[in-house]
């Protein structure tokens, strides 16, 4: 019996760099697309820190806060 390695497609977030805030996803057809991040990393070493915004708001990390800004579409 021959045995074949299993083949995996490419990865299409592989290539895809996406702006601070957004993180690549593939869509239904395959192609990958820049969204806004659905969510934060956890920290590992040590907690994160809160950021003061712009918009009078503190957000729990700076990740949330650009998050947040590419939810609002607008600078914070």
């Amino acid at each position: 019996m021959t045995h074949f390695p299993a083949v995996h497609p490419p990865d299409p977030c592989a290539e895809v760099g996406c702006e601070e805030g957004k993180e690549c996803v593939v869509g239904a057809d395959g192609s990958a697309t820049c969204a806004c991040a659905t969510s934060c990393p956890r920290a590992t070493t040590a907690p994160a820190t809160p950021v003061c915004a712009s918009d009078g708001r503190d957000y729990a990390s700076a990740c949330a806060l650009r998050r947040e800004a590419c939810v609002a579409q607008r600078e914070i």
